[in-house]
């Protein structure tokens, strides 16, 4: 059973905004304070207490281990169960995937570590153990290995499919409750019943940090995405920051009222999440130790959580048996299909019946991201490309996604791309990475391209014009362009004089909207998170239910402008007839 729960998400900011809806109090959640209201989502099918939970590392998946027993796949944009996997005996207390995707290692109290292969959900392999019940798992880098720990107070790292231990740390006095390796999977981190955590060199399992500090249990660690930091939280109710180069305390934060059950940082390493005994979940400046937002809605104590790699989903369970899903980035809501609906000249009449579905329009993206020039590479335009197109598959587009394209690669697509193409269609083509304009014509840069004359830029670039002609030409009802490629200059300053700044005004054919990630002749930043500024905002906005795409791209305007303090406004042009609507 899943549903859109009406959440009691409570904010910290002095600025609140609340909205009510069908007499529920819903708190809109973000990490600005004003953040618009975003969709929640409450997951339900655990009998027992949810005690783990874990993203897939492409987040298209989460799985979550119950104190019943079983472990339960869902699709976190959809809310949808995907699978249920048995074979536990006893609580599964802990979850970790592979980085490769293809498996999902649980541990549980029955003093077992399973193995199991995805998607099929196939048991690959139990590993008895003889030592008690098993409280931490977690795979190295290389996911042949796994690290486990538990009531015994032993560290083991694992050669799961042999069955064999590589190496072993026995037990102290105390019982290790969580694992966790260092993102270069050179160090693993542990905590334990005595207060302390440790940190170890993989390769000799000798201690290089021990931790001390917390007055309770360490019943959770976590390394940052850069591996500088290591946090832990325990039954103190404190969490802790540790500098990983010394070894040494950073920061205290306090504000749960009880223990802490788990924390998690954000991709960006500048926010973490942390839940426990008061059922919150808190979202930390890890910077100035600030909380910047605080989350209710579990009627008991949080026992779990987890973030998506792309950081657009947060994930806590609770002793009530549920999964909250709350969106900081792009909202987690189940999608029908993109609809673009005519205009009508005669207002709208109540209807005597159920009206019928909406028509079902053929959807065709090409999502194209280039990041690796020679002279002047770029950080983010894969990354940006790859969430774009997991987004728009989500939305129901058949979607092809090129990464690092050189120039022959890329007309391949297009051509594909505008060939064969249902009259009717929508057709969305978004670009991130270099692009120039030459003679008040834009053009893409491809990976590879050299220019050693202006001439060379229209024939060794991909002409943004020629682009939008070809998915003119295919019959497609609704042709969207979307350019995050007015970066600056990738041809150095000897081509200032030749080629204009930023990018031009485009014309559009009927039935078109360009969106370009800055106004015209200014440059774009390419940011310094996972995204840069204009697609984050976008694949926030994209999502929100009923608004059509011009005010779609508003919201954007206005989001990139305030978070780049005016230095960058998007702009766009539009000959649209009707509305478009991701989300109904």
């Amino acid at each position: 059973m899943d549903c859109i729960a009406s959440h009691r998400w409570r904010s910290t900011w002095p600025c609140i905004l609340i909205v009510l809806i069908m007499g529920a109090v819903v708190g809109a959640l973000g990490v600005r304070a004003d953040t618009p209201e975003l969709p929640t989502r409450l997951l339900t099918g655990h009998t027992g207490e949810v005690l783990a939970l874990a993203f897939a590392p492409d987040g298209r998946l989460l799985a979550s281990g119950s104190s019943d027993q079983t472990i339960r796949l869902w699709d976190p944009i959809t809310g949808h169960e995907q699978g249920l996997l048995r074979g536990h005996t006893g609580a599964v207390r802990a979850l970790a995937f592979a980085a490769n995707q293809q498996w999902l290692a649980s541990g549980s109290v029955d003093g077992t570590i399973r193995v199991w292969e995805l998607p099929q959900g196939r048991e690959r392999k139990a590993l008895p153990s003889r030592f008690g019940a098993i409280q931490g798992v977690a795979f190295a880098p290389d996911p042949r290995v796994v690290a486990s720990v538990g009531e015994d107070g032993s560290l083991r790292l694992l050669d799961w499919a042999g069955g064999k231990e590589i190496q072993v740390v026995k037990g102290r006095l105390a019982i290790l409750y969580a694992v966790v390796f260092a993102p270069d999977g050179l160090t693993v981190a542990t905590g334990g019943s005595d207060g302390v955590a440790r940190v170890w060199d993989v390769a000799t399992l000798r201690e290089r940090y021990t931790l001390p500090g917390h007055t309770g249990a360490v019943h959770t660690v976590a390394f940052a995405p850069h591996g500088a930091l290591l946090s832990t939280g325990g039954s103190d109710g404190v969490i802790r920051l540790w500098d990983m180069t010394t070894g040494q305390e950073r920061r205290i934060l306090t504000g749960h009222r009880g223990a802490i059950s788990a924390v998690a940082f954000t991709p960006d390493g500048q926010l973490l999440a942390s839940t426990g005994a008061d059922g919150a979940v808190r979202l930390w400046d890890v910077a100035t130790g600030s909380v910047r937002t605080t989350l209710t809605g579990h009627t008991g104590p949080g026992l779990s959580l987890a973030l998506a790699p792309n950081g657009t989903l947060l994930a806590s369970g609770g002793q009530d048996r549920t999964i909250r899903l709350a969106a900081l980035s792009a909202a987690p809501v189940a999608v029908p299909p993109v609809v673009a609906t005519p205009p009508s000249s005669a207002p709208s009449s109540p209807p005597s019946a159920p009206s019928s579905p909406p028509p079902i329009q053929s959807l065709h993206a090409l999502v194209i991201g280039n990041a690796t020039y020679s002279d002047s590479p770029l950080l983010n335009p894969v990354n940006d490309a790859t969430d774009m197109a997991n987004l728009l598959r989500r939305l129901g587009f058949v979607t092809t996604l090129l990464s690092n394209a050189d120039k022959p690669t890329m007309e391949q697509a297009i051509d594909v791309f505008t060939q064969g193409v249902p009259r009717g269609s929508i057709g969305l083509f978004f670009f991130s990475g270099h692009g120039v304009q030459a003679e008040g014509v834009n053009y893409l840069v491809p990976i590879g391209a050299r220019f050693s004359a202006a001439s060379d830029v229209k024939y060794r670039a991909v002409a943004a014009d020629w682009v939008l002609a070809r998915m003119d030409e295919s019959g497609m009802d609704v042709k969207l362009l979307i350019l995050d490629a007015c970066r600056n200059n990738p041809l150095g300053r000897s081509w200032t004089r030749t080629f204009s700044r930023g990018l031009a005004v485009m014309e559009t054919p009927k039935g078109s909207l360009i969106a370009y990630a800055t106004s015209p002749g200014k440059t774009a930043s390419d940011g310094t998170g996972r995204n840069s500024p204009f697609t984050a905002r976008l694949l926030r906005e994209l999502l929100v239910p009923g608004r059509p795409i011009e005010l779609v791209f508003k919201a954007v305007r206005a989001g990139v402008g305030q978070d780049t303090n005016g230095q960058q406004i998007p702009w766009e042009s539009s000959s649209l007839i009707g509305d478009v609507v991701f989300v109904r």
